[in-house]
């Protein structure tokens, strides 16, 4: 959602921002056990949620919360390229104007 005055909402028309999927069961930790490492594949991801995000070097690095959201959660990590700002612009696509759908 986005707002200019904070009383009138705007939802994305690309809502949710974040789907589930198995790539968030990508292990980066090299520490976890056998047993965790089971854990984490077995889970039940119909949820994504919490994001937050911060540029460094160049890239937007997003963590977020992923999981069942009735006990079982993980965290994970992701990395869009670009700034946070084109990233923030892109859940509100413009529509083209009329030159670029009829060229």
């Amino acid at each position: 959602m986005r707002s200019r005055n904070l009383v009138n909402w705007q939802p994305s028309p690309l809502n949710p921002v974040l789907r589930a999927s198995d790539e968030d069961r990508i292990i980066a930790n090299p520490r976890l056990t056998e047993s965790e490492r089971r854990h984490v594949s077995e889970a039940r991801n119909i949820n994504n949620s919490d994001i937050d995000f911060c540029e460094f070097e160049g890239k937007l690095i997003i963590n977020y919360s992923w999981g069942n959201q009735q006990g079982v959660e993980f965290l994970a990590e992701a990395a869009y390229e670009g700034t946070e700002a084109d990233f923030l612009r892109a859940w509100f696509p413009e529509p083209r104007s009329a030159l670029e759908r009829n060229p």
